[in-house]
């Protein structure tokens, strides 16, 4: 051992010593304070006050909530009836089928626009048997003319059917941004409710009843404070 050594206090692991001692003091430091911190998060939520609410009972008392499934109910059904009428109006052109979903959607026709009403119909059911019988014909039977005809009556068919899937996608874009806009509203209606409620029973933390499995200590329901002043809003 040469002087160098006795004087840090031996060879190479007894210099390392001192450094073990720190970093052992050092994480002890460490931990002690993460305990500290842990300790005080656990006494600041015990003394939390908490606040449940149940959700659904909310929106079955809330008379905006009803509005607005209401009304998007109404608007689904008159987007599937928009859709079966031109399902079962394959067979007009364009402009005739424009024309009668204009009128069947007219409420007191008179006595001209009822009967152009009745005369589409007509034609539709004209053209479908027209179809199924040049269809059914076999093509050595058929004239030149009858041919191009039932090209022509195919094509209008065609046409129809890709109308009828671009609107079928047009229309529920349409119900899924209605959804989310009347959604929106009343989750936000329903929040600012609780909101108030919970400030003013001084809660710290507000659940929704049916995601709760367990809580330690008292639990405060409030839903039925909701729907009271939810019904002072209207």
């Amino acid at each position: 051992m040469n002087k160098h050594d006795e004087a840090t206090g031996g060879g190479k692991g007894a210099g390392l010593f001192p450094y073990k001692i720190l970093t052992v003091l050092a994480l002890a430091f460490i931990l002690a304070a993460m305990m500290s911190i842990f300790g005080s998060l656990v006494s600041a939520q015990a003394g939390l006050k908490v606040g449940v609410i149940n959700v659904g009972a909310i929106q079955r008392e809330f008379s905006e909530y009803k509005e607005a499934a209401k009304r998007l109910e109404e608007e689904r059904k008159a987007y599937e009836q928009k859709l079966a009428q031109l399902r079962a109006y394959l067979l007009l052109r364009g402009e005739e089928l424009d024309e009668l979903l204009k009128l069947s959607s007219k409420a007191g026709l008179s006595e001209a626009e009822h009967r152009r009403l009745l005369e589409l119909r007509g034609l539709q059911l004209q053209r479908a048997d027209e179809l199924q019988r040049l269809s059914t014909t076999p093509p050595d039977k058929l004239t030149q003319a009858q041919l191009q005809r039932l090209k022509e009556l195919q094509a209008i068919a065609r046409e129809n059917s890709n109308r009828h899937k671009e609107l079928a996608e047009e229309l529920q874009k349409k119900l899924d941004n209605l959804s989310e806009q009347l959604r929106s509203h009343v989750e936000g209606r329903i929040k600012e409710a609780v909101a108030e409620v919970a400030k003013r029973e001084g809660l710290d933390l507000v659940l929704d009843y049916n995601a709760v499995y367990f809580v330690r200590g008292e639990v405060l329901d409030i839903t039925s404070l909701v729907i009271k002043r939810l019904s002072k809003t209207k």
